[in-house]
């Protein structure tokens, strides 16, 4: 009986450029996010639209989709079905928890009280996906777009028929419902990844384009909303992703402008998982300086302070070759 040919491992650092970008402004965003000052684009739509913050989630979520299939299938290879499925479980439950401790760590600290506050955050949500479509991504990649095209009738007819959009403009991240749609936005970043995992970069892209355009589509029905996180948000985000994706791709790994390295992005995006961990208190700093209502030009200086505060973080971890995940 032959041995399964273990699958090639190779580095893209057009991946690294984008998990780096996504967690810098991910930093710099939750940094001014509660500063009054600043114009309404630098914050989360209120309901109802879409600004650049917004998109923020979606990328972390699709920066984990994009390798998602690649180190499934490895894992398989490697490890067996049973270990590797462990692994995996293991890790999205680990990302739910680390949410729940961290984010009521510093829940506790910003409203001032010594019990301790439970929210949903950006791990949960990141946790809750990985296990939605940890069901379907040993399924042929047609297949899975059948599965995440079903499951989003299914969350968009179960939002409006119950009301549960309500639910998660009431929750933060849109809590446990919102779950399953950013599972859905996980799953169906998948199938269009593995064009990319497969080096069939005209079909990345013209699935960047369909789901774009399924967004715009379905918003008149629906709308864009990141707080409700509708359908069409989890339709036209995913594609903004892709488009925002490719283009760095063919900066960085096709026209190589950089020669094959990043100074600045990859190396945070080398350590996503630990930048992200420990990145919350230096989002209080300002608070010990300045008010909320203070000019956006101050708010704006700490944002971008963190966001140096963290570079030299994943800097000097990249020297000495520390690379830390679950």
């Amino acid at each position: 009986m032959e041995t399964p040919a273990k699958p090639e491992k190779k580095r893209y650092l057009s991946i690294d450029v984008f998990r780096g970008l996504t967690v810098a402004v991910m930093v710099f965003v939750n940094t001014t996010g509660d500063f009054t000052d600043l114009p309404a684009w630098t914050h989360h739509a209120k309901d109802y639209g879409l600004t650049y913050v917004d998109l923020v989630a979606p990328f972390f979520i699709f920066a984990i989709a994009l390798t998602y299939h690649m180190f499934y299938t490895r894992g398989q290879v490697k490890d067996g079905a049973l270990q590797n499925n462990l692994r995996v479980i293991r890790r999205y439950f680990a990302l739910v928890g680390i949410g729940f401790l961290g984010g009521g760590i510093v829940d506790m600290v910003l409203q001032k009280t010594i019990h301790p506050i439970y929210s949903w955050g950006v791990f949960q949500a990141i946790g809750a996906a990985g296990l939605v479509t940890l069901v379907f991504i040993n399924l042929p990649r047609w297949y899975r777009l059948l599965a995440g095209i079903l499951l989003w009738v299914l969350y968009q007819y179960l939002l409006v028929t119950f009301k549960l959009d309500e639910i998660n403009f009431t929750e933060e991240h849109s809590g446990l419902w919102g779950g399953l749609g950013y599972g859905v936005m996980m799953l169906l970043a998948t199938v269009v990844c593995e064009s990319f995992e497969t080096g069939r970069m005209s079909d990345f892209l013209f699935g960047g384009a369909a789901f774009t355009a399924a967004g715009v589509i379905t918003s008149f029905y629906w709308g864009i909303s990141k707080n409700r996180l509708t359908g069409p948000y989890v339709f036209i985000s995913l594609g903004l992703a892709c488009f925002f994706f490719y283009a760095i791709w063919y900066l960085y790994d096709k026209l190589k402008i950089t020669n094959g390295r990043s100074s600045f992005f990859a190396p945070i995006g080398k350590n996503p998982f630990f930048i992200y961990v420990f990145y919350g208190p230096f989002t209080l700093i300002s608070l010990l300086f300045i008010r909320l209502n203070s000019p956006w030009y101050q708010a704006s200086f700490f944002g971008l302070l963190n966001v140096l505060i963290i570079w030299l973080m994943a800097v000097l971890l990249d020297r000495k070759k520390i690379y830390i995940s679950i």
